[in-house]
Order: C-alpha cells, then sequence, then structure tokens
C-alpha cells in the first residue's frame, strides 16, 4: 500500500517539494470465509498494526527476504493499493483543481497490479494499471467485472456487507 511519509525529521521538511510516497506491506488473510464487513474490519485492525513500523518501509522488507531466501529468487508482492479518499486537494493545497484526467498510467517496477481509487465530484473513481502479458487471457477483465459488480452490490444493498459467501465475489456466468 502506498503512504504518503512526510516524517517530521527537519522544522523545514513541510516547505521541502517532493515525493514523501513510500511502501508498506499490509498482510491480507483471506483463508478464512468471512462477511465483507468483518474482512474489512479486520484488514482495517492489520493496517493500523503494520502502521506502527513505518520507519521500515516495503522496499526494505522486501529487499531483507530476497536476501534471506535460500533459493534466492526474488521476494514478491505484486499488488499495489493506492487511495486519496481522504484527501481533499484543494483545502490541502489552496489550489484549484487542475482539471480533468483524461489519460493516467502507473508503471512501477515489479507491480503486476496497481490499483488506485479516489472521489471526484462524490463519485468514486478506481482503475488498475496491469500488466497483461502476466495474467491467463480474460483473467483481468473477469476480476474487475467481479470487482465492479460487487462494489455495486455494497452500493446498493445491506446484506451484501453481510454476505460471507464467495459466490457473492463472482460474476453470475461463474456461478455453478
Amino acid at each position: 500500500m502506498t503512504l504518503f511519509n512526510r516524517l517530521p525529521l527537519h522544522k523545514q521538511v513541510n516547505e521541502i517539494v517532493g515525493d514523501f510516497t513510500s511502501l508498506i506491506l499490509v498482510e491480507i488473510d483471506n483463508t478464512v470465509p468471512e462477511s465483507f464487513i468483518g474482512r474489512a474490519k479486520r484488514v482495517q485492525q492489520q493496517l493500523w498494526q503494520d502502521l506502527d513500523h513505518i520507519h521500515v518501509n516495503g522496499v526494505q522488507v522486501l529487499r531483507e527476504l530476497a536476501k534471506r531466501q535460500k533459493n534466492r529468487q526474488r521476494a514478491l508482492m505484486p499488488i499495489v493499493f493506492t487511495s486519496t479518499l481522504t484527501l481533499d486537494f484543494d483545502q490541502n493545497t489552496g489550489l484549484p483543481p487542475l482539471g480533468e484526467i483524461v489519460h493516467s498510467i502507473t508503471q512501477t517496477p515489479q507491480v503486476w497490479l496497481d490499483h488506485q481509487v479516489s472521489e471526484e465530484k462524490g463519485s468514486l473513481l478506481f482503475n488498475w494499471d496491469a500488466i497483461d502479458e502476466l495474467f491467463p487471457d480474460k483473467m483481468l477483465d473477469d476480476m474487475f467485472e467481479a470487482y465492479c459488480g460487487l462494489l455495486e452490490r455494497l452500493a446498493v444493498s445491506e446484506t451484501a456487507w453481510l454476505d460471507t459467501t464467495t459466490d457473492a465475489l463472482l460474476p453470475q456466468w461463474q456461478i455453478s
């Protein structure tokens, strides 16, 4: 997960222009079936625990894991999640909006799928940047369709938040 990590190391740090983005690894355990709300609460709790270790960023952890692996395979965390849902850029910067986003792409080495979420004028915006060649044909399309379907169900149905079946996450055509 990306993290804006401007540490207060100097009294003028807030006057520096730069990219203070770092990565934090967040453990996601999906081995136990549970409701969406239960899983969200558990992941949020895990995130708070992981944020206690922001002085060691995800890249440092991955490098250390790679050193410790006996067979020297690369340590790999191929999914990145970036959210700016809680940021109000206009209030924080005092600047007017820069305009409409027409095209956007992220290209981070060793990342297979970069998921970004934001809000604009009360609407949820989300997109995936992925390396298509790393996935079987149509897999990304099916995954994105399932994700969009889940978001739609969560937006219109209170029971979707409590459903523990995996069928709730699948597109209708995949349910047998």
